[in-house]
């Protein structure tokens, strides 16, 4: 047999061939989000976001993502449902932008929806989930287009004297929060759907929902599913 070359004239051929091979290598990029999680999060009338159930929200989100250990870092402020300009601000500040998050309790619910058709569509910022929880306002029952994913939370006021959030939005997966608990309508209000656990203590809240996980956690399920696809 003819062998071309020595054994040390075969080795650098090789090792040749080798680096020309890895050379020629492009690398995929991977199909994880590289950039940015945002969850913008927006409280109702005469509501501190401070002090609100969107805060406690907020407060849960991060801890989640954070744990994740992940590379695509997780930012999250909660916001007045007025406070448009600065919660733009604030997501405009990032230059690493990826997957967007919008949660909205009662007119927080519908200022969401303003938020996604006013200053994000004019600089067309697409949105991955958009969440309402009990949403009150005008025009906030049709999800906006540049939305890939939204859901409705909403309870039933057992008085024409409390507030009543919209029942069904457009295009987006409508929930009867106290019909998928399977609870009365006293239970869960216009001003409990937000909280954690309802505003129950965790024993009152089991005693009462036989179940876990609450709708903060869920929530928090929700937003991992849309960020991390």
């Amino acid at each position: 047999m003819f062998r071309y070359g020595t054994r040390s004239t075969q080795v650098e051929c090789l090792l040749l061939s080798v680096l020309a091979l890895g050379a020629s290598i492009v690398v995929a990029p991977s199909s994880a989000r590289a950039e940015r999680t945002v969850a913008v999060l927006f409280t109702g009338l005469g509501t501190n976001p401070a002090t609100a159930g969107l805060s406690d929200l907020s407060v849960t989100l991060s801890a989640a993502f954070h744990n994740l250990n992940r590379n695509p870092p997780f930012s999250t402020d909660v916001f007045a449902y007025r406070d448009l300009e600065r919660a733009f601000r604030f997501i405009n500040a990032f230059t690493d932008l990826g997957c967007v998050v919008l949660i909205g309790h009662s007119f927080g619910g519908d200022a969401a929806i303003k938020f996604a058709k006013g200053p994000l569509a004019n600089h067309n910022i697409d949105i991955d989930l958009l969440i309402q929880l009990d949403s009150v306002g005008i025009g906030d029952e049709e999800l906006p287009n540049q939305v890939s994913v939204g859901t409705n939370y909403f309870q039933i006021s057992p008085s024409p004297f409390q507030v009543q959030g919209a029942k069904s939005v457009s295009g987006s997966t409508n929930v009867h929060v106290e019909a998928h608990y399977n609870v009365d309508n006293t239970v869960i209000t216009h001003t409990t759907i937000d909280d954690a656990l309802f505003g129950f203590p965790e024993l009152a809240y089991l005693r009462r929902f036989q179940q876990q996980p609450d709708l903060h956690a869920v929530i928090k399920d929700k937003v991992a599913e849309a960020c991390m696809r």
